[in-house]
């Protein structure tokens, strides 16, 4: 008779031929998670709703960048293992349609953009349009991703439903706070430059708007002629403070700077985390970094 160890590999090169193209069979498996998330913002809520109650776990670790992230056999493993599985959706995760396609993993899969509305269509001067996938930064829609994770959860763990809802309340009220704090800052009007397109949702919330030298990817270049527009508009704005993101190149921001006199800061999207942080703590200081830098 063939034991469940033996039958491991079998449904390990499945998984690998089913989300073929998409995943890096050489690695080994990992321990299963009671819920696994794409990457850190929605790690963050799965864990405030849970406090402890279940296992989370992120298939993007600390580091990497979700935008091209790969899944490897390990990844694959754990969205297999596990009861839950949330995405962000709306192309944050390259992985996403093989995943919430697949007849086994799609049943378990939410999709959390697919349940929101008030987002923000971007039409490149390239043509085209996409969504902004960057809604966690956006406080309120936060929130409801929150809500519509908690509804999730509570199906996999319904003696734990009390809990999890005071749970989610509490994070309710600190989201509440973060956002009462940042209106209190005045930053209503200003303009910053950013390196990656990825700060419109904070802008809408709070009042200003943001100058970037890459679009939806990070890893895009500007084209020279993008590259002066550019550096006239924070000339003519007044800008001192030219941000980048802590998983990126820092060159062409440094060149910006160089060239206009400003300084450099990182501003941080979120997509990842280091130890000792949280989202309200980065968010809260990308709030202040804002408020100190300079524009007409």
């Amino acid at each position: 008779m063939q034991t469940s160890h033996s039958k491991k590999p079998f449904f390990l090169a499945l998984a690998c031929l089913s989300l073929a193209g998409l995943v890096s069979c050489n690695s080994s498996s990992a321990a299963s998670s009671d819920i696994v998330v794409s990457f850190y913002p929605l790690e963050f809520l799965a864990s405030r709703i849970v406090g402890g109650k279940l296992s989370v776990s992120s298939i993007v670790p600390p580091g990497s960048e979700p935008h091209d992230f790969e899944l490897k056999t390990s990844d694959v493993m754990k969205l297999y293992d596990t009861k839950a599985v949330f995405l962000n959706g709306l192309g944050m995760e390259p992985f996403e349609s093989s995943v919430k396609t697949h007849p086994n993993l799609g049943p378990k899969t939410t999709v959390l953009a697919d349940s929101l509305d008030n987002l923000i269509t971007v039409i490149p001067s390239t043509g085209g349009s996409y969504v902004d996938p960057h809604i966690w930064l956006d406080t309120d829609i936060y929130a409801t991703m929150g809500k519509a994770m908690l509804d999730k959860i509570v199906t996999i763990s319904p003696e734990n439903r009390a809990l999890f809802e005071s749970n989610y309340a509490s994070l309710v009220a600190d989201l509440s706070a973060l956002k009462s704090y940042g209106q209190g800052l005045g930053l209503s009007g200003k303009t910053i430059a950013v390196s990656h397109d990825a700060f419109r949702y904070m802008g809408r919330e709070f009042g200003f708007e943001e100058l970037f030298i890459n679009g939806f990817s990070p890893n895009d270049e500007p084209s020279a002629s993008a590259l002066q527009s550019l550096l006239d508009a924070i000339e003519e704005k007044g800008i001192d403070t030219i941000f980048f993101e802590e998983l990126e190149n820092q060159d062409i921001a440094t060149y910006i700077a160089t060239q206009t006199g400003a300084k450099v800061e990182v501003l941080s999207p979120l997509e990842t985390i280091t130890e000792g942080e949280n989202y309200f703590s980065v968010y809260r200081r990308n709030l202040d970094k804002i408020a100190e830098a300079k524009s007409k």
